[in-house]
């Protein structure tokens, strides 16, 4: 049973009433956490997401690992369309590494459904479906909370930073029935603003409270509210959930049911049942990275994680971006760690593996001043 409470905003900003999030005109539910509170008229309830069944998974022999950088190089006349030109490069530890610039603001966190790329500026007023292989993009949906908006071209407006949502990962499951999951979160570094997200299924978007689960992570854990910053998320093809703060860096292993859970009632996970380990991450010149995206290769059994490092003294400022990291990680153990690729002066706040081909891996960057470059990387 879905607990939540239904309401309808007359227009964009309106604040729904005594849930905190604002909502557009359209009607969206808000779960709530309390179970008890509940809409008195069951028909307006969505459908329960389906039952998860044990993907059956698929062992391949280890490839050996190199990485190129393709780079894409277009001129944006505006939003319809985009115009890439490419060529290859061997990235070096010293190269500078363009990419495609994107008309579209902070992009932050992305995943790939069926061949689209799936994309959210952590202030962006819209999210961004794009189209990989012809590099433009295919619509833009207008998210449902947003605070005071920056003057600027329609879906290149900006939310301004002390009401910003925050929406640092995106991450997308299909089950065995084929229902499809995609779930968005905010990096609960700012209460409260920063505690929400969404979750996608079958044509709805909803609006989700993150800020319990968030809570009981912490302590959990024993991180601060202050160290407290999600910046990426991944789901296992057995549908559990990874979360990945970024410093300290910790990634967190929720299992499937237990998201459901908290989806449907509210209900917390048992302590014993959620995993989570810190990470030692490498300096990028001499400061620390930390997690900044992150998606799961289900093929071969492992977490392709980036990990970016700037100059900042707690986890709200942004600070001078020096360079970023591209790993992986041995899968659902959370074993061992490996640095692929390093690229400086730019920071990378996503990885997206194609699902048709997985040596193929989508960045995002952001430069922390609103502005958006798309990267394409090989390994074999």
């Amino acid at each position: 049973m879905v607990h939540g409470t239904w309401y309808r905003a007359p227009g964009y900003g309106h604040r729904a009433t005594g849930t905190g999030l604002r909502v557009s005109g359209t009607l969206y539910l808000v779960r709530n956490p309390n179970p008890d509170t509940r809409h008195p008229n069951p028909d307006t309830r969505i459908p329960n997401p389906v039952t998860r069944k044990t993907y059956l998974r698929i062992m391949i022999r280890p490839l050996f690992l190199f990485a190129t950088i393709i780079i894409s190089a277009c001129q944006s006349p505006g939003t319809k369309d985009l115009v890439p030109s490419t060529k290859d490069q061997v990235l070096g530890t010293n190269d500078q590494v363009p990419g495609t610039k994107l008309k579209y603001p902070s992009a932050s966190a992305g995943c790939l459904v069926n061949n689209e790329w799936w994309i959210i500026g952590d202030d962006a007023a819209d999210m961004l479906i794009y189209n990989p292989q012809k590099m433009e993009p295919i619509k833009y949906l207008r998210l449902p909370f947003h605070g005071k908006l920056h003057d600027g071209e329609l879906h290149v407006l900006r939310m301004h930073k002390k009401t910003k949502h925050d929406i640092e990962a995106l991450s997308f499951w299909k089950d065995p029935q084929g229902g499809e999951h995609i779930l968005a979160f905010g990096s609960g570094s700012k209460i409260p603003h920063r505690d929400s997200g969404l979750y996608f299924m079958n044509g709805k978007m909803e609006v989700i409270d993150w800020g319990p689960l968030y809570q009981f992570l912490r302590k959990l854990s024993g991180l601060k509210e202050d160290d407290w910053n999600i910046e990426g998320a991944c789901h296992d093809g057995d549908g559990n959930l990874y979360l990945f703060n970024r410093k300290p860096s910790y990634i967190f292993k929720i299992q499937a049911r237990d998201w459901f859970k908290y989806l449907e009632i509210g209900s917390l996970p048992y302590a014993e049942k959620v995993v989570y380990k810190k990470f030692n991450l490498p300096k990028f010149k001499g400061e620390k990275t930390g997690f900044s995206g992150a998606d799961f290769d289900v093929n071969n059994q492992r977490i392709l994680f980036c990990s970016s490092a700037e100059i900042t003294d707690n986890s709200y400022r942004d600070g001078e971006i020096l360079g970023s990291f591209i790993g992986e990680i041995d899968g659902p153990s959370l074993g061992k760690m490996k640095i692929l690729l390093e690229i400086p002066n730019l920071k990378v706040e996503s990885v997206a593996i194609n699902a048709n081909n997985s040596l193929e891996i989508l960045g995002l960057v952001d430069n922390d001043k609103g502005g958006s470059q798309l990267l394409k990387l090989k390994i074999n």
